[in-house]
């Protein structure tokens, strides 16, 4: 049976991007060592968070930079350079001397963990048949849970045991196993270029800026007409999904701390606790996206959210 696995490209491919996903989930490693950094450098709580805010800065930026990675070089490049990128960046942020510097390396993180994250979602549907997708999509985002489940605990065990610094080499770590990961997964083609797309602009000018911003209004006019009021709801269900998580793993670790006085312990076992709920939704989100459809589900959660 497991050479019959093994010689599966599709089950390969899918265990592939299934092992990278769950170490994907370690940079939840860094959430528990808020409270230390506001105490080692000498800092307001509030600063010390911000650590969250360049990561998901980073997450913007990273969207719009990983879609023209992937159209142009394909998703094996993103599933390699995205974990390394990472990778270095924790590695740079476990060594800097300075808070302002270790946001500047979260930013980069944040980027390096978009791209990873896009390219792991076209590959599962691509390799997924049309009738899986809804589970593979959910499955995946329910192991990137598992992983973000456990790395808060780690990340505040470590933090507990050596120092925050050790965190930063956690996920480092995890990110150096998924770079060898990526190498296994599989490179999807290159979608053939759009004969009305406009040429790429070059500079940084008033004329490429002006060029630049066409070329946004001609990939939206690509859209389908009666589908581009579905694609700005799902811009505007991001953005207040993405909001919510932030302000949770800002706020969370800033309470906890200073006013129920934990450790990073314990801190990290609160998103470890959220990890594990989410992780019981993977197989009914997965069944309810694939039989009743994606606009119920996404009704549903954001009806519970605002509750």
């Amino acid at each position: 049976m497991l050479s019959c696995l093994s010689s599966n490209p599709m089950v390969r491919g899918l265990a592939a991007l299934y092992a990278s996903t769950f170490f994907s989930g370690a940079w939840a490693m860094i959430i528990p060592t808020i409270p230390v950094l506001s105490q080692q450098f000498e800092v307001s709580a509030g600063a010390a968070a911000q650590i969250v805010t360049a990561f998901a800065i980073g997450k913007f930026v990273g969207t719009a930079i990983g879609g023209m990675i992937l159209d142009r070089m394909g998703t094996r490049v993103a599933l390699v350079g995205g974990p390394l990128g990472a990778g270095i960046a924790s590695l740079s942020a476990a060594a800097a001397p300075w808070l302002s510097l270790i946001l500047l390396f979260a930013l980069i993180m944040g980027v390096a963990d978009s791209l990873w994250a896009t390219a792991r979602e076209i590959s599962g549907i691509d390799l997924a048949r049309r009738d899986q997708r809804g589970r593979v999509i959910s499955s995946l985002h329910g192991t990137y849970s598992i992983g973000a489940a456990i790395g808060p605990f780690l990340g505040g065990w470590l933090t507990d045991l050596f120092s925050f610094r050790a965190a930063f080499v956690g996920y480092a770590v995890a990110s150096a196993v998924s770079v060898f990961l990526g190498f296994a997964s599989p490179d999807m083609p290159l979608a053939p270029v759009s004969q009305k797309s406009p040429r790429v602009a070059n500079g940084w000018g008033l004329a490429a800026a002006q060029q630049r911003l066409r070329g946004l209004v001609a990939l939206f006019n690509e859209i389908h007409p009666e589908l581009r009021s579905t694609y700005l709801a799902l811009c505007l269900a991001t953005l207040a999904s993405q909001s919510q998580r932030i302000i949770v793993q800002s706020m969370l670790p800033l309470y906890a701390g200073a006013y129920l006085h934990l450790s990073s312990t314990e801190i990290g076992m609160l998103f470890t606790i959220s990890g594990v709920i989410i992780f019981a939704m993977i197989i009914p989100a997965g069944f309810v996206m694939d039989r009743v459809g994606r606009k119920c589900q996404a009704l549903a959660f954001r009806l519970w959210c605002s509750c």
